[in-house]
């Protein structure tokens, strides 16, 4: 059939198509035809030029302009540390308790003050221990006056028996009577020993007496500060069964701090270390200190059972224990300390970055490629290495300052000019912009 061409000036060209009849055959059967709009061709044929364009240039291209990413050898400062909360504690905390019963007529302090060792802190009503003192003293006198009178007994017992005995041997006396004297005097020595012995125990009744007096007044253990009360004016206490707390005091001129190291940095944490710790109100400011202990057990040890099997289904710390001096009064009982344990350190060595390094397959071994931008070539170095903490690692031999180490990716050549030690971050971006498709 032939091509009839429109001549419609409100359309496109259209190629016309003829189609083959029915199957049925029917001759009579109208024909039909597909118009496809030519502009469309032309966009189907420029998307296609354009897909197989970037399918050379990201396949295909020359890789002539391609270097390795590379971070430069530096020197520097290098440590390889171990992180952990702590608590700051005071370095002495004491429960200042009342070891008598009444009621807190005064409080000499206020909550902050700073005391000295046998300050007094608080006064209970001493009416009570007053009359014990009284009473123990009129006991004391009791017994004493009583031991007067039998010493006078005792003396005519004595005088008594020893006439006795000079009768007897003038043979003037019966025995009986002779007997009973002995026994006299006998009995009154016997009453004088328990009387000493009365006198012992009302001399310790008075002694008793006269400390709990003493105790009606609380007196500070040591010297630091009041962190606590616990009781207030015209409060009774109960000290028959326990020591009520009255205040709380505490040394905050040194400052202990228990950092929470887990069980698996725990083997390479040792006494001595250096250590340096920051607070949540001063993070830039860290203050320095070595590491002075770490406990045997973990806290949780001391509310385990006995008989039980213990199960563990938290993560366990050790406390590493150091102190610090308070001075300014900077540091407060339990603030949260930023703790950085410093296991090896070095100044002013060889640094590359840790992702430049290759093992070998035994890890007895060490490569690094160093990358030589006037040549385009990279030759692999055997390196010797020291503190690595996975962001810089310490070269001791293999490499040189300033040798650019190739680093996982690759980048553009206009990007190998300032290779970046944060392993060239912009080698993408430049790629895209040298696209001769501005894709």
């Amino acid at each position: 059939m032939p091509f009839v061409p429109s001549h419609s000036s409100s359309t496109a060209p259209e190629a016309v198509v003829a189609l083959p009849p029915n199957k049925a055959g029917n001759s009579a059967a109208k024909l039909k035809h597909r118009h496809i709009p030519l502009g469309r061709i032309a966009a189907l044929t420029v998307i296609v030029v354009v897909v197989a364009l970037c399918a050379w240039w990201f396949l295909l291209r020359p890789q002539n302009n391609v270097v390795p990413q590379t971070a430069a050898v530096t020197t520097g400062d290098i440590q390889l540390t171990v992180l952990a909360t702590g608590v700051i504690e005071a370095s002495q905390l004491v429960s200042v308790g009342a070891q008598v019963s009444g009621r807190v007529d005064k409080l000499d302090v206020k909550l902050g003050d700073v005391v000295k060792a046998g300050d007094v802190l608080a006064e209970i009503n001493s009416l009570d221990q007053q009359s014990a003192v009284d009473f123990s003293n009129a006991a004391l006198v009791l017994v004493q006056a009583q031991l007067t009178a039998e010493q006078a007994t005792l003396s005519a017992a004595q005088a008594n028996l020893n006439r006795y005995n000079q009768m007897d041997k003038e043979g003037i006396v019966s025995q009986s009577d002779h007997d009973t004297a002995l026994a006299t005097q006998a009995t009154a020595a016997a009453q004088i020993s328990v009387i000493n012995a009365q006198i012992k125990q009302a001399q310790l009744n008075v002694a008793t007496a006269q400390l709990n007096l003493t105790r009606t007044k609380i007196t500070a253990p040591i010297a630091g500060t009041i962190v606590s009360l616990l009781v207030d004016n015209g409060q009774n206490v109960n000290a028959v069964q326990s020591s009520p707390t009255i205040v709380k005091l505490a040394d905050l001129t040194t400052m202990i701090i228990k950092a929470q190291i887990s069980e698996a940095d725990e083997p390479h944490v040792k006494s001595g270390q250096p250590v340096s710790f920051t607070i949540l109100g001063a993070p830039d400011t860290p203050i320095s200190a070595r590491l002075l202990s770490i406990d045997p057990a973990p806290d949780s040890i001391a509310t385990e059972s006995d008989t039980a099997t213990p199960t563990t289904t938290t993560a366990i710390y050790y406390n590493g224990l150091f102190e610090v001096p308070n001075t300014a009064g900077t540091l407060k009982i339990d603030m949260t300390a930023q703790v950085t344990i410093v296991l090896q350190s070095a100044k002013g060595v060889l640094l590359t970055s840790s992702s430049a390094i290759r093992k070998s397959r035994d890890g007895t071994k060490a490569f690094a490629d160093v990358y030589d931008p006037s040549s385009r070539t990279t030759t692999t170095h055997t390196v010797t290495l020291g503190i690595d903490n996975n962001v810089n690692v310490q070269v001791l031999s293999g490499l040189n300052l300033g040798d650019l180490v190739v680093t996982n990716g690759v980048a553009p050549a206009s990007a190998a000019a300032t290779p970046s030690r944060a392993g060239g971050g912009q080698g993408g971006a430049a790629r895209l912009a040298a696209s001769p498709l501005g894709l």
